[in-house]
């Protein structure tokens, strides 16, 4: 389960032990690198996102080009009949009227209103008859027009491609950063995520496994100074 983890957080559950004033500074024994697991996660993870931005620029496109369809398409205009005590004249570009409309006719045809003798409400309700039928015929052509531009589909095709993303994502971070430029981008990308929302997006777990291997990979001076570093950032 996803659980949501603030920024300020994330810098609290770091440990005093590896940010205390005066921790000494440990020369390391140098170690091979193997890079393999991370790298192959990182492959993943990017060919997963260039698909998913691929089909979001495509999709920004699709749009584009409906929003310039449906401008084609005119509205249409009623006048109000004389004597109706209503609007002198009324368009299907007025979307409350529109809604209002619809809702009178389904009272009227339910047997809600009734109206028989009042002439005036009688060409009220008409008019509001014309109006709905051509919303809906209006309606219906800018479906089909995204229905011929597949944005249907291709907005299907991008949810699916954001679960194979999101996956590849979760997979890349839950492997242990091999050395610190690793570190430092799962670092980027988790505050990334807590700077775009006030919580983070990730699991729990992922926040933990990234603060453990700070603590494993940046030791004395060198991460004092770049904690002190976030700290000042997010103003604490």
């Amino acid at each position: 389960m996803t659980v949501q983890v603030s920024r300020r957080s994330l810098l609290a559950a770091i440990p005093v032990s590896v940010v205390g004033a005066g921790a000494p500074a440990f020369a390391a024994a140098p170690r091979a690198v193997d890079r393999s697991a991370w790298e192959n996660a990182m492959q993943r993870y990017l060919a997963a996102k260039g698909k998913y931005d691929a089909v979001t620029n495509r999709i920004l496109k699709l749009y584009s080009e409906q929003a310039r369809a449906k401008a084609r398409i005119p509205h249409k205009v009623f006048r109000a009949p004389s004597g109706s005590g209503r609007r002198v004249q009324v368009s299907t570009a007025d979307s409350d009227f529109v809604r209002s409309a619809k809702r009178l006719v389904w009272d009227v045809d339910a047997g809600r209103v009734q109206f028989a003798a009042n002439p005036g409400f009688q060409g009220h309700v008409l008019l509001c008859r014309e109006l709905t039928a051509a919303a809906a015929q209006r309606d219906g052509e800018i479906s089909a027009i995204r229905e011929r531009l597949g944005i249907g589909a291709a907005e299907e095709n991008r949810r699916k491609l954001a679960d194979t993303m999101r996956e590849a994502e979760e997979a890349l971070l839950s492997v242990e950063a091999p050395d610190v430029p690793a570190l430092r981008w799962k670092l980027d990308y988790v505050l990334a995520e807590q700077v775009e929302d006030e919580t983070s997006k990730l699991p729990r777990e992922l926040i933990e496994q990234t603060r453990i291997e700070v603590a494993k990979l940046m030791e004395g001076e060198e991460a004092v100074g770049f904690f002190d570093r976030l700290k000042r950032w997010f103003g604490n």
